[in-house]
């Protein structure tokens, strides 16, 4: 995380204001470690990233 914060320049809080807003991606995560690849931080820095919203829940039956 102190890698994505010093890249972009935001502070953690910053980051994690981000990622509630769903203004940033939340990291991938693996057992204990959370990372994003470049290529998304990169697609940040440049403005290309957009957030992709996935349908979790399954629609009510009448």
């Amino acid at each position: 995380m102190e890698f994505v914060e010093h890249f972009l320049n935001i502070s953690r809080a910053t980051l994690y204001r981000k990622m509630d807003a769903s203004q940033f991606p939340k990291p991938i995560k693996h057992g204990h470690i959370n990372f994003w690849p470049l290529s998304v931080i990169e697609q940040f820095a440049t403005g290309q990233w957009t957030a992709q919203f996935t349908q979790t829940s399954h629609p009510v039956s009448e």
